[in-house]
This record gives structure tokens, sequence and C-alpha cells, in this order.
């Protein structure tokens, strides 16, 4: 908000005049829009006019300082606009006093916090933005030489300069810096002399220790840096995480802590020689037949080494030996057979309070077997991103979804725990025991974790690298995945560390949300406060709010929303370790009485970050807390190995009314079998078609009506193969399938797992033709005076449980009279009267003497109208008809076509926008947008006005009138919050006359599919009351609807194709038998024809909506 005041003179009007054009002036030169003005008289004879602008306040600097010194005034650089300043214009006459203030959304109040804050910032950004960027390099001759080129070419890339140890500026045949190169120390390490501590921006440490013993930086050194500067080492990491050793001893602390005994971040492990008698004794105590243990020397690069317990006298060198033992990780997750470890980049970024973040790609390294000590498979390596599309296809989205949380889980908890380990080592930092404790507020670190997966996707922390490998490989092979992570993880962090984005406002904002409870040094701290926010706790805040708008790729692990579920975790750290160990050591802090400069711990800030966390996502992350279905997902997901994960082995598998494996036969190592399978599986049985045979590859089988869904699997002959379904790449374990009336096609595919792609080799086909209810009719039962009954809900999908389920006896005593009283009703003029299913049965209380074919959906007290082919040519003659919404508006779509046309020529399932010209003789146009886009992520799906906006611009010139009209809805996605994004959009665009007709919520997501929610019947309930408020809210913005809620719903079962069971439409090719056999070489245009007896219900209905002549 641009705020002008000036004093009520004898020349006030005429000023007030001209102080409105300079304004107009300055808004052309620094391209604001003024979108709205307020001009008024204040109480203390002040004349105020407020001018909305956008958010570039920055901008004015430069015209306020022309202004300021008029055309000839000083050259130098622009200064600063602080909100609240007086500024002078000096243009003519108009010389007056401009109160500015920048205002986001609302006036901002020049407050205490916000001068607090604000101070803090300028001075931070100020001696930022006025240093040299030089980076100094200091550390080991080895990783200077491995890692720097990298390193070099991202600061370069940054405008930093790059200050290299003389050293390797002499190998590198380079000249050398005088007064920059320091100390030569053990053969390539240098420290940074006092002298030229202020000199730089980034000490870059390259070493294989934390630094502070003289390679890199003195440890009396860490407290006079400023606080611009950044360190990438946290002193203890080495001695807390990093080395085999320190792991495992951090790890093993957490069996101290009484509420984390039963957590396990990493596996069982044991330090040598120093827990030999110990590990000794408990594979003594253990019941369990040779458990194998993976030894890790504590050197670097030193490779592992498969040991198993049946050995004894070899475990006998183990008590000399330094090392690590840390048991194998039983039934890890395989890639094609392979064993496989995934690297994480994690940048930490500080430390009590912690906060760090896992960088989006990583690498996932293809191992050999233990047999061979699971050395690294050469030039096999993938991103993360492939790894996680490969879950996704072979153990459905929330496996994947589960798997990538629990990862980031544990590497977080890792963080969480060793925390105390770390702050108890910066006390060796401090002046003396009564110092304010020191933080490393300079300190960064970019870690590497590796882990690994069980078959459940429980992951385990494996090693943590503090100085990765970041040297670049040549690009040939697998190098460039590894190049392209490192480079991206590199820059994008110090893209984060050294950005100059302004955060005060959006942390006052959040501040203020805090409770009253919560006081700040210097602003408002009472004795009745909770506690008080230091001045260090008010910087880590804009810094955390900083790097966060900064990050990138980076995704955020600590603080975030979801970082709510570690509390307890914390508070069981405190209590047990973090908060005595910190006031033992430091008895000058008090709960009550902050010092300062103090920061707070992460367990004491962390509710109150939390729910700062929670005010800035707030707005951005309602709409990813609902899936397409309009369903709230779920806040905990949970697999076990039980739910449909468990991967099946190359094995026999002989069912027996369970699901599972119940008994196994060793596979073939036999080359020759590698093409074939060994057998199909399904539950519930089905009988197959020829009966099964290796070397037949195409089977049948018939399943009756009531059977909807059925778990299908398979096995290889050949040790070396698995059978995977769908694709290639598909899952190789029993997947459920749903069965559509009809054929229902599943392929098998025989993949040699043996190679980096998944090679197929052979491939069988199983077609399962599920029988229609009106196959099911015994016309013997029918009788020749037919009974009209009728349908309101199917007794398996009760929805509705105070009302009659099943088909039931009508009010009329035959169908005869039934249809002729349905020809005296008069038409409907809406399209969502409520209505049931009326067929014509030998008896009500048969199903199977009952003509499914004949049934017809009727309300209560009036007829939807078959409209002739030829009316409804001319009743959409130019017209303009545009869909947006899933597959089943699809449907209708092309239902209608057919209508128009006499059949459909042209069918495509698109899932982007298409336009049909070519109907009705092209006097209608026809066009259709996917909405919404549920395959891709949830960042980058078109919203739902974008879509809209799409698909009038792709359908040209609308008329704003009847002639166009645009049906919106679909299976579950449609809320209400779409109807008023249409209607601003309509609004807004100029298209309030258009015909608008909302589809009613459908049937569908009962069956439990990988990949697709599956609604309770509590939810497939709640879905009946959002549907009639959806149908209501339609109609009170004037819009028409079609609901076909309850035409869908009552016949569930009946429908034709889809995972989500949700769709009664299907387009099948129409067979010309006698144009094909003239022989004659000319191929006749193909035509389609939409099958679906429901569909064609619901969609009859909307024709009538399109050609009601009421209109």
């Amino acid at each position: 908000m641009l705020r002008c005041r000036w004093r009520l003179g004898s020349q006030a009007m005429r000023e007030m005049f001209g102080v409105i054009l300079l304004l107009a002036s300055l808004s052309v030169l620094i391209t604001y829009q003024i979108s709205k003005g307020l001009l008024q008289k204040t109480s203390d004879g002040v004349l105020e006019l407020q001018i909305q602008v956008d958010q570039r306040f920055h901008e004015l600097r430069r015209v306020l300082h022309t202004s300021r010194h008029g055309e000839g005034g000083s050259a130098g650089a622009p200064a600063e606009v602080v909100p609240g300043e007086n500024v002078t214009f000096n243009s003519g006459t108009l010389g007056r006093r401009l109160r500015l203030y920048r205002q986001d959304g609302i006036q901002r109040q020049i407050t205490p916090l916000y001068r607090k804050l604000k101070k803090l910032e300028d001075v931070y950004l100020d001696r930022l933005g006025r240093r040299e960027k030089v980076a100094l390099v200091r550390g080991s001759s080895v990783a200077v030489l491995r890692d720097l080129p990298l390193y070099e070419q991202v600061l370069k890339g940054h405008g930093f300069s790059v200050r290299k140890p003389v050293w390797y500026e002499r190998q590198q045949g380079e000249k050398v810096q005088e007064g920059h190169g320091g100390k030569e120390e053990d053969g390539g390490s240098a420290t940074v002399g006092m002298g030229v501590r202020d000199d730089w921006l980034v000490l870059l440490c390259l070493s294989f220790t934390d630094g502070d013993n003289g390679y890199c930086l003195r440890r009396e050194e860490y407290r006079k840096l400023y606080n611009y500067q950044k360190v990438n080492r946290i002193p203890g990491v080495r001695g807390t995480l990093w080395r085999k050793d320190a792991l495992c001893n951090t790890m093993n602390a957490v069996s101290n802590i009484p509420d984390l005994k039963t957590t396990q971040l990493y596996l069982p492990c044991y330090v040598m020689p120093a827990q030999y008698s110990q590990y000794i004794q408990d594979i003594v105590k253990s019941t369990e037949p040779d458990v194998r243990w993976i030894y890790k020397p504590n050197t670097p690069g030193g490779g592992v080494e498969v040991v198993s317990t049946e050995n004894k006298v070899d475990l006998l060198r183990f008590k000399t030996t330094e090392g690590v033992l840390q048991r194998l990780f039983e039934n890890p997750l395989l890639l094609f057979g392979s064993p496989f470890n995934v690297r994480v980049y994690v940048a930490v970024t500080s430390v009590a309070p912690l906060r760090a973040y896992v960088y989006s790609e990583g690498l996932v390294q293809y191992r050999q077997d233990a047999k061979n000590n699971f050395k690294k498979v050469p030039n096999r390596s993938w991103f993360l991103t492939q790894l996680r599309h490969y879950l996704t296809h072979n153990f459905g989205k929330e496996a994947a979804t589960v798997a990538f949380h629990n990862m980031e889980s544990v590497v977080l908890q890792t963080l969480l725990l060793a925390e105390s380990t770390l702050v108890a080592h910066f006390s060796g930092f401090s002046q003396d025991s009564h110092s304010r404790p020191y933080r490393c507020q300079n300190c960064y670190q970019l870690l590497a974790f590796d882990v690994i997966f069980n078959s459940t996707f429980y992951p385990a922390v494996v090693e943590v690298n503090g100085q990765p490998d970041m040297q670049e490989g040549h690009e040939g092979g697998n190098n460039w995945a590894s190049n392209v992570v490192k480079r991206g993880a590199a820059d994008e962090l110090l893209s984060m560390l050294f950005s100059r984005t302004s955060v005060v406002d959006d942390v006052v904002r959040a501040v203020k949300e805090l409770d009253s409870n919560i006081g700040i040094v210097d602003v408002s701290c009472q004795s009745w406060h909770k506690f008080c926010l230091t001045e260090q706790d008010l910087i880590y805040m804009m810094d955390t709010r900083r790097e966060y708008m900064n990050k990138g790729n980076y995704h955020q692990l600590y603080p975030s929303p979801s970082a709510d579920v570690y509390m307890p975790l914390l508070h069981s750290i405190q209590k047990n370790s973090l908060g005595s160990r910190l006031r033992t050591a430091y008895p000058g802090l008090s709960e009550n009485a902050p010092e300062r400069v103090h920061r707070h711990p992460t367990a004491e800030l962390h509710d109150v970050i939390m729910r700062m966390e929670h005010f800035y996502h707030n707005p951005e992350s309602l709409e990813d807390s609902y899936d397409d279905l309009n369903v709230p997902v779920k806040d905990e997901i949970k697999l076990t190995a039980t739910e449909d994960i468990q991967l099946i082995k190359n094995v026999y598998v002989k069912p027996n009314g369970k699901l599972g494996i119940t008994t196994e036969e060793e596979c073939s190592e036999d080359e020759e079998l590698k093409p074939y399978m060994s057998a199909i599986h399904t539950d519930p049985p089905i009988k197959l078609q020829p009966s099964f045979r290796a070397t037949s590859t195409e089977y049948q089988a018939t399943v009756p009506y009531n059977v909807l869904l059925v778990k299908v699997w398979a096995t290889a002959r050949s040790c070396d193969c698995e059978v995977r379904l769908q694709d290639t790449y598909g899952p190789s374990r029993p997947m459920n399938y749903t069965l559509g009336i009809g054929s229902n096609r599943v392929t098998f595919h025989v993949v040699d797992i043996g190679h980096s792609e998944p090679w197929v080799i052979n491939s069988y086909t199983l077609t399962i033709y599920r029988e229609s209810r009106s196959e099911r009719v015994q016309e013997s039962k029918m009788g020749d005076q037919q009974a009209a009954c009728q349908l309101q809900q199917d007794c398996d999908l009760g929805l509705a449980p105070d009302q009659p389920c099943g088909v039931q006896t009508s009010a009329y005593t035959s169908w005869d009279t039934f249809q002729q009283h349905r020809a005296q009703l008069p038409h409907c003029h809406t399209g969502d009267n409520t209505g049931v299913w009326y067929i014509p049965c030998g008896q009500c209380n048969d199903e199977n003497s009952c003509d499914w074919s004949q049934a017809v959906w009727q309300p209560d007290t009036c007829r939807h109208h078959i409209i002739p082919r030829g009316e409804v040519k001319q009743c959409l003659s130019k017209k303009k008809l545009m869909f947006i919404g899933d597959s089943t508006n699809r449907g209708m779509m092309h239902y209608i076509m057919e209508q128009i046309n006499g059949s459909l020529s042209e069918w495509d399932k698109t899932h982007n926008i298409k336009v049909y010209s070519n109907i009705n003789n092209n006097s209608t146009m026809v066009s259709f947008a996917y909405y919404p886009q549920f395959w891709l992520p949830t960042a980058r799906r078109p919203v739902f006005e974008k879509a809209l906006y799409q698909l009038f611009k792709r359908s040209e010139a609308i008329d704003n009138s009847s002639s166009t009209v645009l049906v919106v809805g679909g299976v579950q996605w449609l809320g209400a919050h779409h109807l008023s994004v249409l209607k601003n959009f309509l609004d807004r665009e100029g298209w309030t006359g258009i015909q608008v007709i909302i589809k009613g919520l459908g049937s569908g997501f009962h069956l439990k599919v990988e990949g697709l929610m599956c609604l309770s019947l509590e939810e497939q309930r709640k879905q009946v009351k959002h549907n009639e408020e959806l149908m209501e809210s339609a109609k009170s913005l004037g819009y028409d609807v079609v609901d076909t809620f309850a035409m869908t719903v009552s016949r569930f079962k009946e429908f034709l194709q889809g995972r989500c069971a949700c769709h009664f439409h299907r387009v099948t090719e129409i067979r010309d038998r006698r144009k094909r056999q003239t022989g004659q070489g000319i191929s006749s245009p193909i035509r389609y024809h939409v099958e679906g007896e429901i569909n064609t219900a619901y969609s009859e209905i909307l024709i009538n909506r399109m050609c009601d002549k009421r209109r």
C-alpha cells in the first residue's frame, strides 16, 4: 500500500490534483499498476490518498533517488527506502512529504518487533552485499585434489573468486596469489590465519576430518567469525556420525533411552575390538541360527566382508581388529534381483536448533550379492527418481510414497539423535564454563547418507559420509547421472546459503500468530511468559525462512509442517540427555531468564517453529491434503508385509485358499527353461482354458457376474527370471485386477533380470471374461407376463441403511402397465429428479428372471424423453459443446458424438485437450479437456482455472449464449470450490450467457487396487451427502445438472472397464464383414460404437438438458 498524506492549505485542492498527476507519472516510470484509490480527510485535518500497488517495493528506490536529488542530484547509489520514512519529492511547487508504506494485503504497522527484525536483517544483508565474494579453500591434499574441481566450477558460477592452497596452485601450474596461501602442513593442509579471517565469505574445508584440528580452522577462531561468513564443517560430525564406529556408538545409545528402545534407525552393531566380549556373549545367547554380519573397517574405502557366526574360530580375529560388525539386513529389497543402496545428499545448515534439507535427487547404486561382499556393480546406477518410478510401477503409488517417507524419516531421526552429542562437542569451543553456549551459527555441512530397504520398504541408515565424493567422472556410462546429482546438490546449496531475500514481513506475521505466552527479549519478555525468544532465535527464524524461499530442489526436512510427529522423540532426547547436559555444563542459563543472545535448542523451540511453519504453508498446502477424489488423504500411511507387498520369488506355488505362498519348490538353473513360466495363479481360483502348459502362451477364463476382483500372479521356471505383470517394469508379485463386464486382458512378461535393463524373453496372456447380468437371465423363468420390478440400491453397497435394497416389487401390476403409465408422464425439465431403475422380471424376488437389457431409469414424477437422432442433429447444429472432466465425462461426449453422426469415426483416450470439428457435417464443434491430471505430481498439475482457460482458448470464437454448452464433472473429484472457481472465471471473462451443465458424482473406487484409493463404506456414504450439496450449489448458481450418482451406485457392479471400477461405457470397433470381403483393396473408414446401458441413460438426460426448448 502506498499512502500519501499532506496538510490542507489554501492551495490544497490544486496541489491534490498535482500530486495525483505526479503519482500517475511515477506509476508509469516504475511499472506499477494502480488498482484502487481512496481519498479521504482524517480527523486530524490530513487529506489521505491510498493507492494499491504490488509488492515490488524495492524498485521504488530508483525513482525516489531521482526525485530526491532532481536531475542534477547526486550520482551515488539510490538510498534505501525504509517503510515509515518521510521522503520529499522536489518537483516544482509540489514539495510535500509523502509517508510511504509497503503493505502485503494489509496495512503494515511499524511495531517494535518489526524494527528489531528489520535492523537485524539490514545489518546482515548489508554486510553480505558489501563483501567481496571470496571462497577460501583449505584441507587435505587427497580431498582437495578429488573434490575441488567440481566445487570451483560451482563457486565461479555464483561469482566467487576461489583462493586455493599454494601447493595446489603450484601443482596445477597456476600463479600463486601472495598473502593468501596460508601455512602448509602435513603434506597439504593449511590453516586460516587470523589476519585473513574477514577476507572471505565461505571457507571450503575439504578434509576427512572435522577440520578443527588445524587442517582448516582452529577451534578458537570459530567464535571470532562474522555472522555472514560460512564454514562447510560442523565440528563433531566425524565423532558422532561420520566414522563407522562413531555412528555405531551413537545409534547404540538409542537403546539407553526408554522411549526409543523399539526404534531401528540403524542395524545392530558392535565396535571392535572394544565390544568384542559383548558381541560374543550376545551371539551365544541368541537362538537365531547362523546370523550373518558385515565387517566394516574404520578406514575409508575399506570395503566390507560378510561374516558368519558358525565359524567361531574366525571370529577370534576381531579381538584385535578395528572396525564395526553390523548385522546383515535380512530380506533386502532387490532391483532386478540385485541388492542396492541409496545415497541421499543432506544439507545441515544449523544445529541446536536443527535445520536440514534433503536434495530431491540422489543416486541408486547396484551391488553384487553377499557372496561377493556387496561390491559395487560398475556403471550401473540410477537416479533416485528412477527408483521411485520403479516402486510405483511394481508396488503401487502408496508403497513408493511410504518408502520415500520412511527414508526421510530415518535420516531426520538420525540427525535429531546426533544433535545432543554435537552440542556437547561444541562446549569445547567455549572460553570457559560460564560463557554462553556455542552453537556454530556459521557452520553448515553437506552429508551423504547411505540407506538400504528391506522388502517391506523399511529403511536403515548404513553409513554417513561427511566428505562425500564430489569427483566428476567422464560423461560416458552412468557417470553422467552421478555428475548431475553432485553438481546440483552443491550449486543449489550455495544459492540457499547466500541469498539476500528479505523475509522480515513473513517472519513478523508468523510470530504474531504465536501464543500470547511466548515473549520476545527486548520487545516484550515478562515473567509469566512460557519463554522468550532471543535475538539468536529470531535470526534462526529469518535464516530458516530465507533458506526455504531459495531451497531450489532441496526438500525441507526440519523444520517442516510434517515434523510435528517428532515432538515425543525430542522430549525423550531432552529428558535423557540434552536438557540436563546443557544446564549442567552452563549453570549461568536459566529457564525463566534466558540470556539475551542465547539460542534455544530444537526441543525447546520445536512447538514455536512448527506453528510458524504451519502458518507459512497453510495457504499453499490446503490443496495437498486432498487427493483427486475429494477425500482427505490419511495422515499416516502404513503398509505391512501382508498387504500385497510381498515379493514373489521364483518358486512353484500351490494355493490352499489363503493368500500368499504355501509350498515352494526350487527354481531351475537350466538355461533352456528361461522363456517359460511354471504356473499362473489366481485368487479366487479360476479354470483356465486350455489347462496350463509352459509352452502355451494364451489362455481364457470365464467368471460369473458377481466376481468383481481377482488376484493374479505367476512364477518363472528359471531362477534368473521373474514374471512381471502389466509391463516390463511391472510388479512381480500378486496384484489385484478389477473385472469389468466382458473381456479383461492380463499380460505376463517373463523377464531376464540378469541385465541392467529388463529383457523380455516371452509373454503370456490371460483373457478373463466376466458375465453380464443379462447373460444370467433364464428365459424359462421370464414368463409371458413380466412384472415391473424396481432397484433403488444394491445390497452389497447399502449406502442408505434405512432403505430397501435389491430388486423389489413396484406399485405396477405388470411391465406393460408401467410402460403405459410412463408414456403419460410429462417431460422432465431438470436432470436431478429422484428416481429408481425399473426392470421387467418373471419374479421380483429372483434376479435371474430379470431382463436387465430392458432396464430404464425412471424419475418419480416425470420422464426423460429419448430425442430422435434427427432432432438431436438439428438441436445441436451451430453449437459448441465443451467438456471438462475425467474419462466418465469423455464417455458421455463420445455417446453424443455417435448420436449426432450415426457412428463414431474418431475417438481416443485423450488425457489432454482435443477438438473435434467433423461433427454434424462440420456444424457442431466438440472439445474436451481432461481434468484433473492425477498422474502428475501435485505441484505440476494444472489448476482447474488454468484447465478452463486452455479449453476455452482452444475452442476459439466462443459465443456468449446458450449456443455454447460447457459440461463439467467426473467420478468423485468435483467439489463446491470448483464451482466457485468456475463462476469467477466465467464472470471475469464475460461468458456468463453460456449454458453450464454440472455432472454429478459417480460410483467407483470401492475395490482395493494398488495405486488407487479404496473408499470405505462410511466414506462412500459421505459421498451421498457431498453429491446432494454439489447439485444444490450448482442450481443456486443457475447451472443445469445431471445427477448420475444414484444411477451408477445402484448398479455399481455393472462397470465395463477401468481399475477404478467407475467406467460405465466402452468404445468398440464396428466390424463390417461385408465391406471387408469385397476384395477391392480399398479400406473403408473404421467406425466405433459406444457401449454401456447406464452411460446411455445419463447421456440421454444430458442431451435433454442441451435441447430443452425452454432455455
